[in-house]
């Protein structure tokens, strides 16, 4: 018999033609060209050819096996579709979430605000035990008035100090620095400057609070002001992208009409124990509603009257006296902060360009009526900033302590 191939089974192609020695009545011996590429060898030759590779099994040998049929791949199973948050959208330029603290604290955060411009008051400072300057009774006007100012800005006036400069030197004695500390409030215009957010701060102030907080500040009030601040007025607000007025009556020019400087649409949030800085629109609306108010008070008060006066001819009840003081004192209270508001326009129709508190559309201007150390720690606390907040006060107030201490020795 004819020894098997050694070549592999279907290692045919590439392999060198062979040519094996004749037999009798095979077909060995003759060489088999190769069929060509893609041509399919007569179905006798083929027989022959396997034949010769000895590869027909013996009777021996146990037959093999069927090859199992090959099973088809199951389908993978399709991917439940993974629910997706939608992004939360981006503030729209000129635009707040909210108008209040919260929607300010969002703008910070979505990075919206990065060039932010402060307008500091004396509100700032009052918790440091600086008196502000308007609050009947207790503000420095007040205390100014034994000396018989002309008005109450004169204190600040530089044709004043000329003729009698006595006020001034005895406001600044009481305001000088040093003898009180930075408010949680100045703290806050710190973290936004380490975090490079504050581009610029204005201050009527001369405490000097915000410069022990680590804030320079351009410091304004009264007499002509050189010409670097009305370039860096005009520069800073019009590139501003946040407005932040705290702890100010926007009377005095020009600081009250800053807040028109910046470009339009430019949110801008007011900090304050009332609502200040009204644009005309604004301010009309407030009238209307301070009037229509009014009206249902004297209504009100009319029927109270009646009744109390009815009771009092029966000699039933408190009294009509009664019910009539109250009714005054609550007039009283409402004219008075009736009369702070419309003060706190430039001409009491309000300001050009002013805060549109109220006013149908406004989507840019936000109030927090209030003082401004609450509305710092609201802020620190939106922004997560408290630690670090409360980290700069107890490291001013330790350093604080020190110097002390070495005074002493």
């Amino acid at each position: 018999m004819v020894a098997a191939a050694t070549a592999p089974y279907g290692s045919y192609a590439g392999e060198a033609e062979r040519a094996e020695p004749a037999t009798a009545g095979s077909t060995a011996g003759r060489a088999h060209p190769r069929p060509a590429a893609g041509a399919v060898p007569a179905a006798p030759a083929l027989c022959d050819q396997l034949k010769a590779l000895n590869l027909t099994p013996s009777a021996a040998a146990a037959p093999s096996k069927p090859l199992p049929s090959p099973r088809a791949a199951a389908a993978p199973a399709p991917l439940a579709a993974s629910p997706r948050t939608p992004p939360p959208p981006a503030p729209v330029p000129g635009q707040l979430p909210s108008l209040d603290l919260e929607g300010v604290a969002a703008l910070i955060r979505s990075g919206a605000a990065r060039r932010i411009v402060v307008m500091a008051g004396a509100g700032i400072s009052v918790s440091a035990g600086i008196p502000d300057f308007r609050t009947p009774g207790t503000g420095l006007y007040s205390q100014l008035q034994r000396y018989r100012l002309p008005y109450p800005e004169a204190v600040f006036s530089i044709d004043y100090f000329r003729r009698d400069p006595k006020p001034f030197y005895t406001l600044a004695k009481e305001l000088f620095p040093g003898d009180y500390a930075p408010t949680p409030a100045h703290f806050f215009l710190r973290l936004l400057s380490d975090r490079g957010l504050l581009l610029r701060a204005f201050t009527q102030n001369i405490d000097g609070l915000e410069q022990l907080a680590g804030v320079p500040a351009e410091r304004f009030f009264g007499e002509p002001l050189p010409a670097r601040f009305h370039r860096r007025r005009a520069e800073d607000l019009g590139r501003a992208d946040l407005l932040v007025v705290m702890g100010t009556s926007l009377v005095v020019q020009p600081f009250a009409s800053m807040v028109a400087d910046v470009s339009p649409g430019v949110p801008r949030l007011l900090v304050n124990r009332e609502r200040v800085g009204h644009s005309p629109a604004a301010k009309a609306l407030e009238r209307a509603a301070r009037a229509a108010a009014s009206s249902e008070c004297s209504s009100s008060s009319a029927s109270s009257d009646d009744d109390g006066g009815a009771e009092a001819a029966r000699g039933e009840g408190p009294g009509g006296a009664g019910s009539g003081s109250d009714s005054d004192s609550d007039g009283s209270d409402a004219s008075g902060s009736g009369s702070d508001s419309d003060d706190s326009g430039s001409s009491g129709g309000g300001i050009s360009g002013g805060f549109d508190f109220g006013v149908p559309g406004n989507s840019r201007d936000a109030v927090h009526l209030g003082d401004a150390d609450a509305a710092a720690w609201r802020l620190a606390e939106l922004l997560g900033w408290t630690e670090d907040l409360r980290a700069a006060i107890d490291a001013d107030a330790a350093a604080r302590a020190a110097a002390a201490a070495e005074d002493d020795e």
